[in-house]
């Protein structure tokens, strides 16, 4: 049986809860059988989404570990490509060639160097979108703090203990 189908259950028992002639003996077992399948469908999703959890926590300290170590790898990278350009501009050669390998330096393309921002025309400005300080808000609102275009909302969700 599926959990909606559980849950309409309910409903129906319910509705016959009104009806004075159906014995309440008969009414009541049913409640409690289908309270009991209910409460194993609910266990059952519940040690389903601790698993899963678990899985999800076990993938983040992997994506953790391979991050740390991407980033070993990215500066051995950069540490071996500055002392090889440091050893070429030391010996002034702008290349070598290898057997395997061709190497040399070459200009990067223009870039800009901004001295003082507040000398640079306006046009130039690229408009942003507005960030708000949800936190402050929601704080003022919650010390009965008017304020017009925000509201506090409550949402609910389940907790699994």
């Amino acid at each position: 049986m599926k959990l909606y189908e559980i849950a309409e259950n309910f409903k129906n028992l319910e509705a016959l809860l009104d009806d004075e002639n159906i014995p309440k003996e008969l009414i009541e077992q049913a409640l409690s059988e289908v309270q009991g399948t209910l409460e194993e469908k609910i266990t059952g999703m519940c040690k389903y989404i601790k698993s899963i959890e678990s899985d999800v926590e076990g993938i983040k300290n992997e994506v953790t570990r391979l991050e740390k170590m991407k980033k070993v790898k990215t500066n051995a990278i950069t540490s071996i490509k500055i002392y090889m350009f440091d050893q070429l501009k030391a010996l002034n050669m702008q290349k070598i060639k290898t057997p395997l390998f061709s190497v040399n330096i070459q200009r990067n393309p223009p870039s800009l160097n901004i001295l003082d921002d507040t000398k640079i025309p306006m046009f130039y400005v690229v408009p942003q979108e507005l960030v708000f300080d949800k936190k402050a808000i929601l704080k003022d609102l919650k010390d009965n703090i008017e304020i017009q275009g925000c509201e506090i909302k409550q949402t609910e969700r389940i907790q699994i203990r």
